[in-house]
């Protein structure tokens, strides 16, 4: 069902779902839905895409703003994954934040390493 209404924006849904409530990016200002989103995008997207009549090309937002506690992206380019970890600053300082970039790095080493195996068993 959630394919085949992927075009609904999530804030939309939100306001039918809660009216009277501000939203930003990813949920209520004042109580976020949900505080950690893992964004995974495995789909070639080619440099360029042309149609009659238009061009259109790929543009990298480099927004380094997030409206959760935690956002890790991951981009799947061929053999490897490229990412992208945003946290809020209000809530975590830097060391915080690069020590857990760094456990998410050897969870995914790990489950590299050890295909097959549980997450539970790889943690």
């Amino acid at each position: 069902g959630a394919y085949e209404h992927q075009d609904l924006p999530f804030a939309t849904l939100l306001e039918d779902l809660l009216p009277g409530q501000t939203f930003g990016s990813y949920g209520p200002l004042s109580a976020p839905l949900f505080r950690i989103v893992f964004d995974l995008n495995n789909t070639p997207t080619p440099e360029r895409l042309e149609a009659p009549g238009m061009e259109v090309s790929l543009v990298v937002n480099e927004d380094k703003v997030t409206g959760c506690d935690v956002f890790v992206s991951m981009s799947e380019n061929g053999q490897s994954l490229t990412g992208a970890f945003l946290y809020s600053y209000d809530l975590f300082s830097e060391e915080t934040a690069a020590r857990m970039r760094k456990d998410f790095e050897t969870i995914l080493r790990n489950m590299v390493e050890r295909p097959g195996r549980r997450l539970s068993e790889i943690i």
